[in-house]
């Protein structure tokens, strides 16, 4: 996927967005002047990490692990921002056809940036972070800017 570099997304937006582990999963927040409301959603799924166009020991040796034929996966937690009650709605569609699947029948190469452009095609929202493993998430803003923090 298109990664961009963290700094790239304005350091205000990134320190609003990055404080929230809604211990709820919902809430409020004020942003710019503007109110919205953010909803969190957790889905599980699969993937295997690779390139088509690699053979089996190459992706083994750029995605390690990951890359095995048996699929492995993650507990998923979405964060979505809007002031619309019709982004929710598209939230919950996409991570219903995400969870339980193997995400390599829905998503090209299923990186976590690959999972997270994904969702923001299909979920109109302010912005979006989504969370692979406690650490590890993407953030995507409404100026479609992409953070990655690992």
């Amino acid at each position: 996927g298109r990664v961009e570099d963290i700094e790239r997304v304005k350091v205000s937006e990134r320190k609003i967005f990055e404080k929230f582990e809604d211990l709820r999963g919902f809430g409020r927040i004020s942003f710019g002047g503007k109110e919205m409301e953010f909803r969190t959603y957790r889905f599980s799924s699969a993937h295997i990490m690779g390139l088509r166009e690699l053979s089996y020991e190459e992706n083994l040796r750029v995605f390690g692990k990951c890359a095995r034929r048996e699929s492995h996966g993650h507990n998923y937690k979405l964060i979505v921002f809007s002031d619309r009650e019709e982004t929710f709605k598209e939230a919950e569609r996409v991570v219903g056809e995400l969870d339980h699947r193997l995400l390599n029948e829905v998503i090209e190469n299923p990186t976590l940036e690959n999972i997270a452009l994904y969702i923001n095609n299909r979920v109109d929202a302010e912005a979006i972070k989504i969370y692979e493993t406690p650490r590890t998430y993407v953030l995507i803003t409404n100026l479609r800017e992409i953070a990655v923090c690992l």
